[in-house]
């Protein structure tokens, strides 16, 4: 047996509040370009939950800039439970994401990349240079990235249907807008005495275009009529650019940070008529669809918000069982919204509000093995945090309760009770709700085309929302061999008040709840819907979470020959989605008959991820697989409205490492070529007569075909 290959495996039982743990080789295998990547990556192998995470052991004011870091910088990513949350300030409802970096590292890399679907337009292709530099505390890294898509119009989809000539996919509607972006984020670390200074910075710049509304006028020659259209495309123009400075250190028994962070956000959204003409022979039904009249529509918001934040954790004094310590929060941000829209009817706001947060937390250890006797039930600790939220004359307290035991080496159980209660924020109650002017919504209730000509402000009515989770988390992390095995399920009872809806779908089923939205003339024909996101009374909801993950190293004749594997299965089970929408009415079951009156929440999503690595060689396949569903229309009579299949997509990536030597120094070319929706699968979905509805013809569902990716990522 090789003794190299024996240290290169052989690994310390982690830390006893380390669920799971990456070496550098485990991460080399993602196959990803970079660290926000490689979190991503494991964010969906966590059902899709976002981390809290820390760099080197420590809260930065912002990571934006990391993410862009390719992740060979990474000398270890450390997945710690929930009690790390609290002690760096962060919601205890979320386990943290440990990046820990190398001490040297220095790299300039030219990415390039092309996504090709194969059964329709909509190509992507983007560019990058990164440059990062590390020398222990000392770091310094930057990122440019240009990025552009063209869009899918209905003409590149209308051979999926039945009927190619079928009137509601316009041949030249846009399914998918174009864009272009570009994106800035450089960072520095820099050490100062005994305090280390972290600088991020971000401008990202993005235009889309998006042609949704054509305008017409009608010609009559000598021999026939037709139609005279004109497209209107939707610019939006986003302009977004964020600052932060954070400084970290200990003063004896104290280690604290300060964080300063600001952001701008600008949003400007025109429509306007092309020059371009489209000649087209209408049926009068369509023609009626057509607006007559061109009303441009105007829409600007500009965001910003500057916060100052403290946060600090102190070893307070020792006690038989260990130390106890002590963790704050404390800050304020202000924040700044004007909005303006111009149409018809001309609307402006502007408004300055002053949020501040106090956050104070104990963690105590009860017992600790080392302790005689009672030493023998393993390792005990209560952690206690509260959080305290202001708005102008709004307040928010919040709590939460933890206990963790530790029975045994590398297995742990923690019960987490906590109330959270949320703040409306300022652009969710001041923005305006955009919807184009010239665009038809259908009436659901007498199928006819209501035409949209108002554009209103948002919701100042918002409530605060309380939530009240109820957590049991196991966990389990143990080396066998040459094979690491991690384990952890969690599930989760959550009772919301006044959750928010933040969409206000047109369909029957949601005019049946929610029928205050929906304002009707005399006649039954509809005049206006309120889109703007609102409060409902109640939501309960229960869901189990379960990961697993091994990965390990197989012996080989000669060193060279190393072959590597790793196996991720996370499993999601929605047991419960229930929501009271008034005092007045009953609960609707959201697992069986959603609001948008589509599938809703699926109950079981099982992902399923395989790395293998030979020499240079990574092979990832990935499968996602969501079960079946029996969507019911509140209004229906019959068992059943639509059933939405159950199906598998899967995703394939190999990547190829070319070593080339120069100078003493490695400059590695890696070459990745993945192709998604393997199978090439789509859902099925029938209503009750077992015919497919026309929103759900395969023009208008994702994924369609495979699609190519081809990335190059070259070090210079």
């Amino acid at each position: 047996m090789r003794q190299d290959t024996i240290i290169v495996n052989a690994r310390k039982n982690p830390k006893k509040d380390v669920i799971d743990q990456f070496s550098k080789q485990n991460i080399s295998h993602f196959g990803a370009m970079t660290i926000g990547e490689v979190i991503t990556r494991l964010e969906h192998r966590n059902g899709g939950k976002p981390f809290s995470i820390i760099v080197n052991g420590k809260r930065l004011a912002n990571i934006t800039d990391l993410q862009e870091v390719p992740p060979e910088a990474l000398e270890k990513i450390e997945i710690l439970d929930k009690s790390n949350s609290s002690k760096n300030g962060f919601d205890t409802k979320d386990n943290t994401l440990n990046l820990i970096l190398k001490k040297k590292f220095l790299s300039f890399v030219l990415e390039g990349g092309s996504n090709f679907p194969t059964e329709s337009k909509g190509n992507s292709h983007s560019i990058s240079f990164r440059y990062t530099k590390i020398k222990d505390e000392n770091r310094f890294n930057t990122a440019i990235s240009l990025q552009e898509s063209s869009s899918i119009k209905g003409n590149d989809r209308r051979y999926l249907f039945n009927n190619p000539n079928n009137e509601n996919l316009n041949f030249y509607r846009n399914l998918l807008p174009s864009s272009r972006s570009l994106t800035i984020t450089p960072g520095w670390s820099l050490p100062l005495r005994s305090t280390n200074i972290n600088l991020y910075g971000l401008l990202s710049n993005t235009i889309s275009r998006e042609i949704s509304q054509f305008s017409s006028e009608n010609i009559t020659d000598k021999i026939h009529s037709f139609t005279k259209i004109h497209e209107i495309p939707n610019i939006t123009h986003t302009q977004s650019y964020q600052f932060g400075i954070s400084a970290t250190g200990t003063i004896k028994k104290i280690n604290w940070m300060a964080d300063l962070k600001g952001s701008i956000s600008k949003n400007y959204s025109y429509n306007s008529t092309s020059r371009k003409e489209i000649f087209s022979y209408l049926s009068d039904e369509e023609l009626k669809n057509l607006p007559k009249k061109f009303i441009q529509t105007i829409t600007s918001t500009n965001n910003s918000n500057l916060g100052f934040f403290l946060t600090t954790n102190i070893s307070l004094f020792d006690i038989p069982a260990g130390v106890i310590t002590a963790n704050t929060r404390t800050g304020f941000d202000a924040q700044h919204l004007t909005a303006r829209t111009k149409s018809e009817k001309f609307y402006h706001t502007t408004d300055t509000k002053l949020h501040s947060q106090l956050h104070a937390g104990l963690d105590i250890p009860l017992i600790s093995s080392d302790i005689p006797f009672i030493g023998r039930l393993g390792s005990i600790s209560l952690s206690l945090n509260g959080n305290y939220e202001k708005l102008d004359s709004k307040r928010a307290p919040s709590h939460d309760l933890t206990l963790e035991w530790y029975p045994y080496d590398g297995v742990s159980l923690n019960l987490t009770k906590s109330v959270t209660q949320s703040l409306p924020t300022l652009d969710r109650n001041n923005n305006p709700v955009v919807i184009n002017h010239g665009m038809f919504m259908v009436d659901p209730m007498t199928g006819q085309y209501a035409l949209v000509t108002s554009i209103s402000g948002g919701n100042p009515d918002f409530k605060k929302t309380s939530q009240k989770d109820t957590t049991v988390q196991i966990n389990y992390n143990k080396n066998i061999g040459h094979i690491n095995f991690s384990f952890s399920t969690q599930y989760t009872k959550s009772i919301l008040e006044n959750p928010i809806i933040f969409s206000c779908y047109p369909n029957i089923q949601f005019e049946h709840v929610f029928p205050n939205r929906f304002i009707r003339n005399k006649f039954g024909q509809l005049i206006a819907i309120d889109t703007r996101a609102f409060n409902a009374l109640n939501e309960q909801t229960s869901t189990l979470n379960t990961n697993i993950h091994l990965f390990g190293h197989l012996d080989l004749k000669t060193p060279q020959d190393e072959f590597d594997w790793d196996l991720s299965i996370s499993h999601q089970w929605a047991i419960k989605d229930r929501l009271q929408p008034t005092q007045d009415t009953k609960y609707i079951n959201l697992l069986k008959k959603p609001l948008d009156g589509s599938a809703g929440t699926t109950p079981h999503q099982l992902n399923i991820e395989t790395i293998f690595s030979y020499k240079s060689f990574n092979l990832q396949i990935s499968s996602k697989w969501h079960s079946g569903i029996y969507v019911q229309d509140i209004t229906s009579t019959t068992p059943y409205s639509t059933h939405y299949s159950g199906f598998w997509i899967t995703n394939s990536e190999l990547s190829y490492t070319i070593k080339e030597k120069s100078s003493d120094k490695n400059k590695p070319i890696k070459i990745w070529l993945s192709l998604e929706n393997l199978l090439n699968k789509r859902q099925s979905i029938k209503d009750s007569k077992g015919i497919t509805p026309l929103a759900y013809q395969p023009a208008f569902l994702d994924p369609i075909g495979r699609t190519i990716k081809i990335r190059i990522s070259r070090s210079l």
